[in-house]
């Protein structure tokens, strides 16, 4: 299951604007575009967060799995990661964006493991 998981991470984190799926919905768009929507208070906002939800939901059915909730790991704390992310990396996209943070949090918590 762990490599399962490492290989969709790593497809997601070291693929470029030519993805080898498409990514539907408020997440086809660049980091660009989300920081410029969100810095102006747009009404895509609400559809950023919705997207959001749902690739999280569609990460965790696809692994079978759940790789954000047991972390404390919640629908804000993601959304507002996407945001930093995308001010650092504006021709990234927010798939991304949440690939790293999933990367953070499997360091993180391998690291704590063996600390304890």
């Amino acid at each position: 299951m762990k490599k399962i998981i490492l290989l969709i991470i790593s497809a997601l984190f070291f693929s470029t604007n030519s993805f080898a799926y498409y990514t539907y919905g408020s997440g086809a768009s660049t980091c660009k575009e989300w920081v410029s929507d969100e810095d102006s208070d747009s009404s895509l906002v609400s559809s950023r967060r919705a997207w959001t939800s749902g690739y999280m939901s569609g990460l965790n059915a696809g692994v079978g799995q759940e790789l954000f909730f047991d972390d404390g790991i919640d629908l804000s704390t993601t959304y507002d990661y996407i945001i930093f992310y995308c001010r650092a990396h504006p021709d990234d996209s927010p798939a991304s964006a949440i690939a790293e943070m999933i990367i953070k949090i499997r360091k993180e918590n391998t690291k704590d493991k063996k600390q304890n």
